[in-house]
């Protein structure tokens, strides 16, 4: 039994996941990259290797001090993986997007998905039933929505995320939380339905922090995966034999 540390370096968070073989054995979620939090779960699992996906910023004395100590992998464009990536600029490609597909295939082999991360930004991908990543999009959050509203218009204020039951908001707070949280939904919708037009069936995945939005109001089938990035981590790490 192999236990690997997988690490995702998001925008806002940090996300750590401890798989034995593909076990999650343990799993911690920080505004923050810490060295020597890391180096404490390091030691208490008596950890050898690991990998890091990268999507945001950590400090290079913070990645420093876990490669000094286990062997590790980070994803990049250059990195063997187990999928097929059509993406025409791989080196441009986020790599929790490149995580996420394998994660995907690794939880649904032999399907086509699509790929919702729900967090800052919401991307949209697709990946077929042969393994074969396509790409996808990338879309506003809803608080960056928000507050794009906000700050680029003079008098708008800004407001918390609400999912409105009204179709048609009967005040300004009501109609900036329509316009971001349902314009999302009708988005992923649309992306959805296009999608299964030109590619066939294919299972919807969402994961992130505003994933409930999509999951509750959704006209779809959802599965809710939560650490696609952090499952396709540990397949990438697998597939290079560490």
């Amino acid at each position: 039994m192999v236990t690997r540390l997988c690490i995702d370096v998001g925008n806002t968070r940090t996300k750590v996941n401890i798989f034995e073989d593909d076990e999650v054995v343990f799993s911690w979620i920080s505004s923050a990259l810490e060295a020597s939090t890391l180096t404490r779960f390091i030691k208490t699992y008596q950890i050898k290797v690991g990998g890091i996906c990268q999507s945001g910023f950590a400090p290079n004395s913070e990645v420093n001090a876990i490669t000094s100590q286990i062997k590790v992998l980070h994803l990049d464009h250059t990195t063997k993986i187990p999928i097929n990536n059509l993406y025409k600029t791989p080196s441009t490609l986020g790599k929790d997007r490149l995580a996420a597909a394998i994660g995907v295939r690794k939880q649904f082999p032999n399907e086509n998905c699509i790929i919702v991360n729900a967090g800052t930004c919401i991307t949209f991908d697709f990946i077929d039933s042969k393994g074969n990543y396509h790409g996808g999009n990338i879309s506003p959050g809803i608080t960056m929505r928000l507050q794009a509203m906000n700050k680029f218009t003079s008098r708008l204020p800004y407001v918390a995320p609400k999912y409105n039951e009204d179709l048609l908001a009967k005040s300004t707070e009501e109609a900036l939380q329509n316009g971001a949280v349902k314009g999302a939904i009708y988005e992923f919708e649309t992306f959805i339905t296009r999608v299964q037009e030109k590619y066939g069936p294919s299972k919807v995945i969402v994961s992130g922090g505003d994933a409930q939005y999509f999951e509750n109001q959704s006209k779809f089938p959802i599965f809710a995966v939560p650490n696609l990035v952090l499952i396709g981590l540990n397949e990438t790490l697998k597939f290079n034999g560490y």
